[in-house]
């Protein structure tokens, strides 16, 4: 989702403003945009959909070297997502 806010930037105005007026999905852009942060139930959401994403890949590749490649990717981008700060209350 953040990168689809930076391309509608860019590219769409209309687009990009839309999403800022989603009553879901505007506040954790707005939280982003103006302070790199994430918010804590997002941070779970995001990293139990890594763990199932890998859990599945694990469970269905053919081949270890897959997902022990993704895992890495996951466990890097989960420390991302971990690292970011939460947003300011009020």
């Amino acid at each position: 989702m953040l990168v689809a806010a930076w391309a509608f930037a860019r590219s769409s105005p209309r687009l990009h403003a839309a999403l800022h007026a989603d009553r879901r999905l505007g506040p954790l852009l707005r939280d982003w945009e103006r302070h790199g942060a994430i918010s804590r139930r997002s941070k779970a959401l995001a990293l139990a959909g890594m763990l199932v994403s890998w859990g599945l890949l694990l469970a269905f590749s053919t081949h270890l070297w897959i997902p022990l490649a993704a895992g890495a990717a996951l466990l890097a981008s989960g420390a991302y997502v971990l690292t970011r700060p939460e947003p300011p209350q009020g």
